[in-house]
C-alpha cells in the first residue's frame, strides 16, 4: 500500500521532483506528529505521514492461529496442503470464497455461520443469497446457519468442533474467517493524540487526514469496506489533499462489492430492500442469465441481473449481478449509479449481441415495463 500511495502521488500530479523514495524494511512507531522511530533504531522526520498498515484476520477464543490445525484466511491462501475435510467458520465474503476454492480442489467443506444467512453484512436481497445457497449446495458445500463454533479439540488425526447447538463436526483443518481487524496496535497513536474506534479503525476526515494535522490514514486501517480498490482510492484522495487539491472521496455505497464465489456476486449502490427502507419509491427490473445467448453458449445460465431505480425520475440507485463474470459486468452499473444515469440512458444504449452486458440493458428495459425478451406473467 505504501508503494501504491507513492505511485498515486506521481500519477496524479503531485510533484516529487528532487525527492527520492526509500523502501525501508522495519517496524515504525509514531513518536511525534512529524517523527517515526524505526525498529532498526533510526528515526525519520516528515512534513506528512501516511498510515497504511492494513488489517489482520480476527482470531476467535479457543481457535488460536498458532495451532497448526486452525487456519486464518492468510494461512488458507498459502495453499500448503489440501485437507480432505475442511470446516470454515464464517459465512461472509472471505469464508465463502475460500470454501468455494477448496471445494473445487477436492476438499469436503462445511461452512458454519452464526447469523441466520450467509453474506449478511452485504445487505443483499434474498434472491441473491438464495442463488448462492443453491449453488453452494449443488457444488457439495454444506452450509449451517444460526449456529456458532464454541470449541475445538484434537481427535486423533482430526479436529472435533463443537457447535452452539451441542452438535459436533470432524475435520482435518478449521478455517476461521470471521472478518479482519485494522492493524492499528503498536503504531504509537497515543503519542500523537489519535484515538482509534472500538474496532481499532483510525477515524479520518473527507481528505483522509486524522485528528492530528499532517498525519493521514488509508485502506483497511480506516472505517469503511476493507477492499483493495477502496484502499487505492483512499491513497489518491490523500495524495490530492497533500497537494492542496480537491478530490472528492467516494461514499461507501458507491464502492463496488464483489464476492468471488461460483457464481460471482457483484453489487453497487442500494439493493431493493435498502432503497425501500430509505424511503424511495422504486422501479425494479430483472433479467435472468438463462435469457442470454452468450450465457447459454458458455453454459453459465445460473444467476440474474437486477437494477433498482427511483420511480420519480428513473435515476438508477443500485444494481446487483449474480452470475458468471459479474465482477466485470458491474462496471457499467457502477458508472450509471456514480453519475446518476437513468434507466433510459442504459436502455437506449445499443449493446452488442451476443454478450453478457445485454443482461443489464434488458433489466433496465424491464424496469421501464417495455422489455421484449422476457416472458410476461
Amino acid at each position: 500500500m505504501c508503494r501504491a500511495f507513492a505511485q498515486a502521488m506521481v500519477g496524479h500530479g503531485v510533484q516529487i521532483g528532487r525527492f527520492r523514495v526509500d523502501d525501508d524494511h522495519a517496524r515504525a512507531t509514531l513518536v511525534g506528529p512529524r517523527t517515526v522511530r524505526l525498529s532498526s533504531g533510526a528515526s525519520l522526520d516528515a512534513d506528512r505521514i501516511v498510515l497504511a498498515t492494513g488489517s489482520h484476520p480476527i482470531e476467535l477464543p479457543g481457535f488460536a492461529f498458532s495451532d497448526p490445525r486452525v487456519w486464518s484466511s492468510d494461512d488458507a491462501l498459502r495453499l500448503t496442503e489440501i485437507p480432505r475435510r475442511l470446516i470454515v467458520v464464517g459465512g461472509g465474503v472471505v469464508g465463502l470464497e475460500l470454501a468455494t476454492i477448496y471445494r473445487r480442489l477436492g476438499s469436503e467443506v462445511t461452512v458454519v455461520e452464526f447469523l441466520p444467512e450467509v453474506l449478511a453484512p452485504l445487505g443483499l436481497d434474498r434472491r441473491a443469497t438464495a442463488v448462492i445457497r443453491r449453488a453452494l449446495a449443488q457444488a457439495g458445500v454444506r452450509v449451517l446457519t444460526g449456529v456458532s463454533a464454541t470449541s475445538q479439540r484434537e481427535n486423533g488425526e482430526s479436529v472435533e468442533l463443537t457447535l452452539s447447538d451441542g452438535s459436533k463436526l470432524d475435520a482435518d483443518r478449521v478455517l476461521v474467517a470471521v472478518g479482519r481487524r485494522p492493524s492499528s496496535a503498536g503504531l504509537g497513536l497515543e503519542a500523537v493524540g489519535i484515538e482509534p474506534d472500538r474496532r481499532g479503525a483510525v477515524p479520518v476526515n473527507e481528505r483522509g487526514e486524522t485528528s492530528t494535522a499532517g498525519i493521514y490514514a488509508i485502506g483497511d486501517l480506516v472505517p469503511g469496506p476493507m477492499l483493495a480498490h477502496k484502499a487505492s482510492r483512499d491513497g489518491i484522495v490523500a495524495a490530492h489533499a497533500m497537494a492542496r487539491e480537491d478530490h472528492s472521496p467516494v461514499p461507501a455505497e458507491l464502492i463496488p462489492q464483489v464476492v468471488f464465489t461460483s457464481p460471482e456476486v457483484a453489487s453497487i449502490g442500494l439493493s431493493e430492500t435498502a432503497a425501500r427502507t430509505a424511503g424511495h419509491d422504486v422501479l425494479v427490473g430483472r433479467f435472468a442469465y438463462a435469457g442470454l445467448g452468450k450465457a447459454l453458449g458458455m453454459r453459465e445460465t445460473e444467476g440474474f441481473f437486477q437494477v433498482v431505480a427511483a420511480s420519480a425520475d428513473h435515476r438508477i440507485l443500485g444494481a446487483t449481478i449474480v452470475g458468471a463474470e459479474a465482477s466485470d459486468l458491474l462496471a457499467e452499473a457502477a458508472l450509471a449509479v456514480r453519475n446518476g444515469l437513468t434507466l433510459e440512458a442504459v436502455a437506449e444504449t445499443v449493446h452488442a449481441h451476443p454478450t453478457l452486458p445485454e443482461g443489464f440493458h434488458e433489466a433496465c428495459e424491464n424496469a421501464l415495463g417495455r422489455g421484449i425478451h422476457t416472458a410476461r406473467r
